[in-house]
């Protein structure tokens, strides 16, 4: 996470010297397209998680812990994928209240963005937004990242994916609902063993809210406006609105995940059975004990190392 925090910081510079010396017509042609957001995920993402397997991974990983296997790839199976989709679509109030509260505080550049761009149609924002976001950014975060905290608790382990999973947007305004998207993400990858339930997830959480986006503007309203909205005095109704939302579908929420964690729990048992292992009871949902071979621990020098360079890019760059 270091290595890859400190690739899209340069990135990001890189990318904003090649911005402000080209001229308009190349401008409009790439960076005010969904191309440039698809190129950006898989320059941010893919290409550091490449280098990092070529240049620093361990050669003693290449016989007894290959490349492709830390990424958890069981098969869900349907009913995940039901009950996954479901959450994500329910939790979407939510989510847009976090957003709307960090936008107290911090200006919304996504809006500014997606509003540049409303005139592309909607299958190549879907692409750019929400499909290569949900398979970049789970690849490396509940893929690779993730695996490498399989012996600490849930908690732990979806507590520090979620707090990577924010810092890596470089935005302040973000963090919050980004950490919250990255936690829950963990969580279904946790269950599931598989990425594709982070992919699910994550494509239905930024599909949902391109749709809501669209649907406001073909109603006449912007993003910018909606922004101008919260900066007018007007944001704590919203909120509040955001808020009742989000307790009409709490009750789902709360339903929808006890029966994830319930399937998934005589899921994981009957497969275990079926590997011949010994089981005395289901894995618990939120345990607290975590295994002797956790190393070093999660809060390392890296660790912290990490959050001292995001916050001092936040501070002085931002």
């Amino acid at each position: 996470m270091l290595f890859l925090l400190v690739w899209n910081i340069i990135l990001t510079f890189a990318v904003s010297a090649v911005y402000f010396f080209s001229r308009g017509a190349f401008r409009e042609s790439f960076f005010l397209t969904p191309w440039y957001i698809i190129a950006s995920q898989i320059c941010a993402f893919l290409v550091p998680l490449c280098v990092w397997r070529v240049v620093f991974a361990k050669r003693g990983e290449s016989q007894d812990n290959k490349f492709a296997e830390r990424f958890p790839r069981e098969n869900p199976g349907a009913i995940n994928f039901i009950l996954i989709i479901a959450l994500s679509l329910c939790l979407q109030p939510a989510m847009m209240l976090l957003s709307a509260a960090s936008s107290l505080f911090f200006p919304n550049n996504v809006a500014g963005t997606l509003s540049e761009m409303g005139g592309f149609s909607f299958v190549s924002m879907l692409a750019a937004l929400a499909l290569t976001p949900a398979l970049c950014e789970e690849a490396v975060f509940r893929g690779f990242i993730l695996s490498h905290y399989k012996n600490f608790s849930i908690k732990k382990a979806a507590f520090v994916n979620g707090l990577f999973f924010g810092i890596i947007h470089l935005d302040a305004q973000q963090l919050v609902y980004a950490f919250a998207m990255g936690f829950v993400f963990a969580v279904f990858v946790y269950y599931t063993r598989s990425v594709l339930a982070g992919v699910a997830a994550h494509f239905c959480i930024n599909a949902a809210q391109l749709a809501i986006e669209r649907i406001i503007s073909a109603a006449g309203i912007g993003l910018e406006e909606g922004a101008a909205y919260f900066e007018n005095g007007e944001a704590y109704s919203a909120m509040l609105y955001l808020f009742a939302v989000s307790l009409i579908f709490l009750p789902a929420v709360i339903i929808l995940f006890r029966s994830f964690i319930t399937h998934n729990r005589r899921r994981m048992t009957r497969s275990e059975i079926l590997a011949g292992m010994r089981v005395s009871e289901p894995p618990d949902a939120l345990r607290e004990e975590e295994s002797d071979q956790c190393g070093a621990g999660a809060f390392d020098a890296a660790f912290w190392l990490t959050v001292l360079i995001y916050v001092l890019f936040i501070a002085f760059v931002v």
